[in-house]
């Protein structure tokens, strides 16, 4: 064989052997990680979220909303505005006189005018320390009136109730203890008044100063 051609036979050898023992030679493509290949395998809703530490004030969402305290202030408006009261009259001595005279009754005292039921009655009740008042007029048998008796000096309110009589009329009580009948007793006149109704302008004459003072000396 000719010496050149072994050359070339051990040449092509060598080559052989290093093409095949020499690793392939890796793409840079191949080599970048996956960005996106683990996403895929995140459960989701498991995000991790930061916290606030705290006392640190909440900040508000996207939309500008966050929690809203109240801050209605409480009404100082007190539970009993809407009651009504009467102040003493000043103006007690221009009104005219309801006409009608004082009359002596069984345990009392009543006014009105000759020939007619009364207007208004009072009777003494020593027992339960009261003067009970009662008033010509209809009221239902739940129905309460505010009343209010009065003089330029003081005042007194009750409730005028249901009476059943035979004559329509209403009654209320007022404690003899009340300042009210000391001033009623050294008046001249008082105002006898109820809700929604004319008031009643009555004279004070030596009956009723008799009547108040008998009754508070008996209590």
């Amino acid at each position: 064989m000719p010496k050149f051609y072994c050359v070339t036979l051990v040449v092509s050898a060598l080559l052989f052997t290093a093409c095949a023992e020499s690793p392939p030679t890796a793409n840079s493509e191949d080599v970048q990680p996956d960005a996106t290949a683990n996403l895929a395998d995140l459960p989701t809703g498991d995000v991790a979220i930061a916290k606030t530490p705290e006392g640190a004030p909440a900040e508000p969402d996207a939309a500008g909303e966050g929690t809203t305290e109240n801050t209605a202030e409480p009404s100082d408006t007190p539970e009993d505005a809407g009651a009504n009261s009467t102040e003493p009259d000043n103006d007690l001595a221009t009104r005219p006189l309801t006409p009608g005279d004082w009359q002596s009754a069984r345990g009392g005292i009543h006014f009105g005018e000759a020939r007619s039921e009364p207007r208004f009655s009072m009777t003494c009740d020593p027992e339960d320390g009261q003067i009970v008042l009662y008033r010509a007029g209809l009221i239902g048998p739940d129905e309460q009136l505010q009343l209010d008796l009065f003089t330029e000096s003081a005042n007194a309110i009750s409730l005028w109730q249901y009476e059943s009589n035979v004559l329509p009329r209403m009654v209320a009580r007022i404690p003899i203890a009340d300042p009210v009948w000391p001033t009623i007793a050294t008046a001249e006149r008082f105002g006898v008044g109820v809700a929604s109704r004319p008031s009643l302008t009555l004279p004070v004459t030596d009956l009723v100063r008799e009547f108040v003072t008998v009754c508070r000396t008996d209590t």
